[in-house]
């Protein structure tokens, strides 16, 4: 939103959010966006209502990545006082990813952070083997190895970079194909793929399919982002829905908080660069060790990306703020 347009923003809602808080007796607000954190931030200041600015992603990172300002520019650093005020009063201020918390330290190392993936609902993706088998045997991937790529195309997805990608790790796996789950038009993937070579029969596009009857279906899944400055900052659903499938992860290490999670909890492997020798290490690495990153990957899913572990930790942040309300 450009820097003129907030008082109208602000004109419009925050009388209706102190209405609302006070005829509903409303004592915690929880935001999930900049512009929902920019009006708590303005109605705290008014009626001292605490407020958790819920952080989906970092602001100003996706307007340098989609070339929308540069730091030189007014509207940047304009953005950039609001975020450090906003930090500054949340009373609790809740991230997706471990570079996430950092960004905010840098910035107000006061602020109250804490760390709550994208919860997945685990119980979702269970397959048991037999039903494996027969969809695997019905995809005609029965004995090939299957990377799975899921999600939409285009924009910071693009479909060029995953093809590539996917070119590159398959050549050092047997009987490699590509499984590939989206709600986007395919075709911009199905011509980057032809034009690498990769053969009709090598790979499987499914527009939009129920997840949960089509990951368990794949032997490792492809999160991967070019550099571009959102790329430290990643936390999609799509690792904790690979890890409730029991597959391991393939992440670039310009995915610093994805990269972090992969080494430290070895559920797969990262890929530092595209040197071939460097690629076909990793990949040995994935198919030598696949069985074990798979157990550690389902157990990450129920110990850390779980809903029911995720709510019970927003649960105890609540829970504590209002106790603070209510001394």
């Amino acid at each position: 939103m450009p820097k003129w347009a907030i008082p109208l923003f602000l004109i419009q809602t925050v009388p209706l959010a102190i209405f609302f808080s006070l005829t509903y007796r409303i004592n915690l607000i929880h935001s999930r966006s900049y512009l929902a954190s920019l009006l708590a931030y303005f109605v705290k200041k008014i009626t001292g209502i605490k407020f958790i600015f819920d952080t989906r992603s970092i602001y100003l990172k996706e307007a340098e990545t989609h070339g929308i300002w540069k730091k030189s520019d007014p509207e940047y650093r304009f953005w950039e006082e609001l975020e450090k005020n906003m930090f500054r009063s949340a009373d609790k201020v809740i991230v997706l990813a471990s570079e996430k918390e950092s960004y905010i330290k840098e910035r107000v190392p006061t602020a109250d952070v804490s760390l709550i993936p994208s919860p997945v609902r685990v119980t979702d993706f269970a397959m048991p083997r037999i039903s494996r088998s027969k969809g695997r045997k019905s995809l005609g991937i029965a004995e090939k190895f299957v990377f799975t790529y899921s999600g939409s195309l285009g924009g910071l997805h693009s479909a060029d970079f995953i093809a590539s990608f996917y070119s590159r790790v398959s050549k050092h796996v047997p009987n490699p194909h590509f499984l590939i789950a989206t709600q986007s038009d395919p075709s911009g993937i199905i011509s980057s793929l032809d034009k690498l070579g990769i053969r009709e029969t090598d790979y499987t596009v499914l527009k939009n399919p129920a997840l949960g009857d089509f990951l368990p279906l794949a032997d490792v899944g492809i999160h991967v982002y070019p550099d571009v400055p959102i790329a430290p900052y990643v936390s999609s659903v799509k690792l904790p829905e690979y890890c409730a499938s029991a597959i391991p992860t393939i992440v670039t290490s310009n995915m610093v908080s994805m990269a972090k999670l992969v080494r430290e909890k070895y559920f797969g492997v990262v890929v530092d660069n595209f040197e071939p020798k460097h690629i076909r290490d990793k990949m040995q690495k994935l198919v030598k060790e696949h069985s074990l990153m798979g157990k550690k990957a389902f157990k990450l899913a129920n110990t850390y990306f779980s809903v029911k572990v995720c709510a019970q930790k927003y649960l105890e942040i609540y829970n504590g703020l209002l106790k603070k309300t209510n001394v």
